[in-house]
């Protein structure tokens, strides 16, 4: 996915990579723009939802009760469809839209939040054709998978794609990173927490902390897992 030239390139990995634990389908849309216009449509911005499926769910406006939709701006990390009804207080509509998208062929259903640095919330529903898929059991690497997509997505939407190599740069010259944060983000890449880290490059654990606040600054994200993405997909840093 990092050496994906278009948006389009993009999401044809980012979908065939889900596929392989058994998510072939997704829908990759903004969140926030549809609680603040209210509007009966699907801000999709890339998606291989059924055609029929998402006729029938627009005609009939679920997106202004989709349980998915509704309750995912107020998730932390990534979620079951099924876990909603455990969660909040559903209205037998809502509950209906959970039932009609799994006949519809919409399996397991996962959703996953992201958030773009100006703010806005983007949401991922993915979902298998077929049945007996276990949500739980890929959750984590779905969530892994997301957000690099979801990192680089943000990328080549910004940038001019028609930008040669040396504009890119240019560009990167402008969000340097010190060693001492690369070893930081490096490690932190392999799994390690900051007290793991601290001990490695023998340095405070507050010394740590210090380090990845700064790297978020820098980078404009809001986690070490989103951060280490744009770090590769900038070329800032190599594993």
């Amino acid at each position: 996915m990092n050496e994906a030239s278009s948006v389009e390139e993009l999401f044809d990995l980012y979908r065939k990579a889900t596929a392989e634990y058994g998510y072939d389908r997704v829908m990759y849309s903004s969140v926030t723009n549809d609680l603040e216009n209210e509007q009966n449509k699907t801000p999709c911005l890339a998606g291989n939802y059924p055609e029929d499926w998402i006729k029938h769910y627009v005609e009939n406006g679920y997106i202004q009760i989709d349980p998915v939709r509704r309750c995912g701006p107020f998730a932390k990390r990534p979620f079951t469809w099924q876990s909603l009804k455990k969660l909040y207080k559903l209205s037998k509509k809502q509950e209906m839209v959970l039932s009609l998208s799994e006949e519809a062929g919409l399996h397991g259903g996962i959703g996953i939040p992201c958030h773009s640095k100006k703010g806005e919330l983007i949401g991922v529903g993915m979902a298998s054709s077929v049945k007996g898929t276990e949500p739980e059991e890929h959750i984590g690497k779905l969530h892994v998978l997301t957000t690099i997509f979801h990192t680089i997505y943000q990328t080549l939407s910004e940038k001019n794609i028609s930008q040669n190599s040396s504009d890119l740069l240019e560009d990167i010259s402008v969000l340097p990173l010190t060693s001492r944060e690369q070893e930081v983000l490096l490690w932190s890449m392999k799994g390690k927490s900051n007290w793991d880290i601290s001990k490695i490059l023998n340095i405070s654990e507050h010394g740590v902390d210090f380090h990845v606040r700064s790297i978020l600054k820098k980078l404009e994200v809001n986690s070490k897992l989103t951060a280490a993405v744009k770090a590769l997909s900038l070329g800032l840093i190599k594993p």
